[in-house]
């Protein structure tokens, strides 16, 4: 509407032009930026920003360019046959007005303090107006933003046992070892945890074993001989074990000899 184009007035200054665009504010305001290219400051021109030479070798020899550098507020000195700056510096703050014996160097130096292309002021769409400030984002900072905050959210639903498409295969998880470690502390007989609970009983068995061992006059008789029989059991059991495997062993042993037999003599 018109109510919302007069919005506008406050951006619209001397050498303004108006851009129609089905675009994104977002995506136009990228697209203008990578548009920009670096440019030579001009002796008599304000710096936008600070101008900084940074230190490490140069490409000139020595000779008047030296005198030249220092000339023009740059820290540079003869080192190894090369002109050197010695330290990195601001040679000049934002809002100075650039001289030409700095701009002259810069130029030589390849430092292109300027950025030339179109600077987006506004953006108006739908009756909102959206700024460079609000326009220039960190895409990579967002999208990290978006993985973080789906992680938060999985890990909520998770633990408010609240199912999705997305979680239930946790939530399945989660439930299955939760009831077998209750089943396992509850001493619940089940198939699936038996295995856990003999080895329970198993490991407490040989613990009060080791301590009868170690203070025989602490028990009565019947007990040592329970405990010396349960023991004499789990031997058994033992034995059986091994046994049972190696009679397996020497099983499968004759029965592939006797098929390599069979593939020698056909």
């Amino acid at each position: 509407s018109s109510d919302d184009v007069k919005k506008m007035d406050d951006y619209i200054d001397v050498q303004t032009a108006l851009i129609f665009t089905k675009q994104n504010p977002f995506k136009l305001y990228k697209l203008l930026e990578k548009s920009k290219t670096p440019s030579p400051i001009k002796a008599g021109m304000v710096a936008t920003s600070d101008i900084i030479v940074e230190k490490g070798p140069t490409s000139f020899p020595p000779g008047p360019i030296l005198g030249d550098m220092q000339g023009a507020g740059i820290p540079a000195a003869i080192d190894g046959g090369k002109v050197v700056i010695k330290e990195t510096k601001a040679v000049a703050k934002a809002g100075e007005v650039v001289s030409q014996k700095l701009a002259a160097m810069l130029t030589r130096l390849e430092i292109y303090p300027l950025e030339v292309g179109l600077d987006l002021r506004a953006v108006l769409e739908e009756g909102s107006i959206f700024t460079p400030d609000v326009l220039a984002i960190d895409e990579e900072q967002i999208f990290s933003n978006f993985v973080q905050a789906a992680q938060q959210a999985f890990n909520m639903s998770v633990n408010a046992a609240y199912p999705t498409a997305m979680n239930i295969n946790t939530l399945l998880a989660k439930a299955a070892s939760d009831s077998r470690n209750v089943a396992v502390n509850a001493t619940v007989y089940e198939p699936g945890i038996m295995d856990i609970l003999l080895g329970k009983a198993y490991s407490k068995m040989m613990a009060i074993a080791s301590a009868a061992s170690s203070n025989d006059d602490a028990l009565d008789d019947e007990l040592k001989e329970a405990l010396g029989a349960a023991s004499s059991a789990v031997s058994a059991v033992e034995e059986v074990v091994e046994e049972q495997e190696e009679v397996k062993e020497e099983e499968e042993e004759e029965s592939d000899m006797a098929s390599g037999l069979g593939a020698l003599f056909g």
